[in-house]
């Protein structure tokens, strides 16, 4: 698989954790084979959060149809934790006040890695959603009130996987805002 190809559409600069970043960037990865299909993505950085705008998949003329379990496997979360660390250490340069990277004119190949890897941990640190009481509390309402399948209703809505959705269950039930009985 080749690498993705950065396309910045957004001259603006927002923070995302402790560096200003392009607020827009686009990513293409293109399959020099041929076999796989092309993928257009592109992310927006929002309240300090790399979200999921666009994407796309097309197939070419040689590669086989777009399947849907190619969909049902696709890793969304670690495609945007790429996308937001690549991004984070391309703009090493223009690090916010107060940060190393804002005081120092040298950027070695570990700052770049350690910049990759913040990248990726500060983007999904920016996406977990905390479980409070009051989240457990609104999965246990979501749960009683579906009318069959209440852990894919829970997971539908709050629009997360069906494995994040059981865990949420679990929790409701060992915090005691659902019975064994529900």
């Amino acid at each position: 698989m080749s690498t993705p190809v950065v396309r910045y559409p957004s001259p603006d600069l927002v923070p995302m954790g402790d560096r200003l970043v392009r607020r827009v960037w686009e990513v293409d990865r293109v399959d020099p084979g041929g076999e796989l299909p092309s993928i257009h993505a592109t992310i927006e950085v929002r309240n300090g959060v790399p979200e999921l705008r666009e994407f796309s998949l097309r197939s070419t003329e040689t590669g086989a149809q777009i399947e849907r379990v190619v969909l049902r496997n696709f890793d969304f979360e670690g495609m945007i934790e790429y996308a937001a660390a690549d991004e984070r250490a391309k703009a090493g340069m223009w690090g916010m006040e107060g940060t190393s990277a804002s005081n120092s004119s040298v950027v070695t190949v570990d700052d770049l890695i350690e910049d990759r890897k913040q990248g990726a941990r500060s983007a999904r640190t920016a996406r977990r959603t905390r479980i409070t009481p009051a989240l457990l509390k609104q999965v246990a309402d979501v749960y009683r009130a579906a009318d069959s399948a209440p852990v894919r209703a829970v997971a539908e809505h709050f629009g997360k996987q069906r494995r994040m959705a059981t865990l949420y269950v679990q929790r409701a039930r060992q915090d005691g805002y659902l019975g064994e009985d529900d």
